[in-house]
């Protein structure tokens, strides 16, 4: 006959039965917790942006096409008679592009026409023209060209301080001998009438000598780097050029507020980006090997520190060259007799 067990072991097991057939692991709740929660991370929905956006000073964006300026033709003007007083001529070229405010969607260019006697300055002629950016989400970049077609739809204008200052310039020509007969009115009437004639029918003249060769004044390309893009804005603020921009990201906009960052400095791009652009591009890198997780030091054993210190003491005794020492009865003679105190071999 088999003994029975006795009642009061299955009533003890009982309670852990459930335990034994459950599978092996972590809970199913728990499980189904961590994997819903990764899918609903990884599956997030794109919001409405903007998400980034980017200052550029026009001060920066005029100084990066200033070298541009420098191989640009100049044109030879000749000055009016004054009876018999030979005034000579000027030079006249494109000194400056400043970039400046605009409507919305558009960035003003002011473009200086210096003219110089003998490279020193006299006056300046000003063109003010209206540049529609290319805008390319695509690409991640914008586009700011001027070209040539655009400054012949402009007319240059001066302003009174300069008109002034070209008469004070004719003036100072006339010799002292001939002022006696040539009264300051008769001068300024003179620079009046060469400045109307200037911007007015010499100019388209003087306009095609100074973009000849050119296609592009200026042609500068901001790159937003890679971020994926779905639409880029341009505004124009006091002094920095915006861009806004709407990423193709599962992130959240950036908060109410100017594009540049409170307290930066406002001579540097600035940037402002929401946080949840700035993780999911990091997860992006991650993925795609572009960061790699830190990994811990591990410390060496000490059979491979031993080993690397001989390395070490091998390496820097090669570096050290031969070295010969000399110990107990290899010690040279004349040592030896020193050492036995008995002085060195009179000769």
């Amino acid at each position: 006959m088999r003994a029975r067990p006795a009642p009061g072991v299955l009533l003890v097991l009982a309670p852990l039965i459930p335990l034994l057939l459950a599978p092996v692991g972590c809970a199913s709740s728990v499980c189904s917790k961590v994997r819903s929660d990764r899918e609903a991370f990884t599956r997030r929905a794109v919001a409405p942006g903007p998400h980034l956006a980017l200052a550029v000073p026009y001060a920066t964006l005029s100084q990066s096409v200033q070298r541009s300026l420098t191989g640009l033709p100049q044109v030879r003007l000749p000055l009016p008679d004054l009876g018999p007083v030979d005034l000579g001529a000027l030079a006249v070229a494109i000194r400056s592009v400043a970039f400046r405010p605009a409507p919305a969607g558009s960035v003003g260019a002011r473009v200086t026409v210096a003219l110089t006697s003998q490279g020193k300055p006299v006056t300046a002629l000003e063109l003010d023209a209206v540049v529609a950016p290319r805008l390319d989400p695509q690409a991640g970049s914008v586009r700011l060209r001027l070209g040539a077609a655009d400054l012949r739809e402009v007319r240059p204008s001066m302003p009174p301080a300069e008109r002034k200052r070209f008469a004070e310039f004719l003036l100072a020509l006339v010799p002292g001998a001939a002022r006696a007969l040539v009264g300051r009115e008769q001068v300024e009437a003179l620079a009046e009438t060469f400045l109307r004639e200037l911007v007015g029918g010499r100019w388209p003249q003087i306009r095609d000598g100074l973009l000849q060769g050119t296609d592009d004044l200026v042609d500068v390309e901001i790159d937003l780097g890679e971020v994926p893009l779905t639409k880029i804005e341009l505004k124009s603020g006091a002094a920095d050029l915006e861009l806004w921009a709407h990423a193709a990201l599962p992130a959240a906009a950036l908060s109410a507020g100017p594009a540049r960052p409170a307290g930066s400095d406002a001579r540097l791009v600035g940037l402002r980006m929401s946080g949840g652009v700035a993780a999911a591009l990091a997860n992006r890198a991650m993925a795609s090997g572009q960061i790699r997780p830190l990994q811990p030091r591990r410390r060496p054993r000490p059979a491979r520190r031993a080993a690397r210190r001989r390395r070490l003491a091998g390496r820097r005794a090669a570096a050290q060259g031969p070295r010969v020492e000399h110990r107990g009865h290899l010690r040279p003679p004349h040592l030896r007799r020193h050492a036995e105190g008995r002085g060195p071999r009179r000769r």
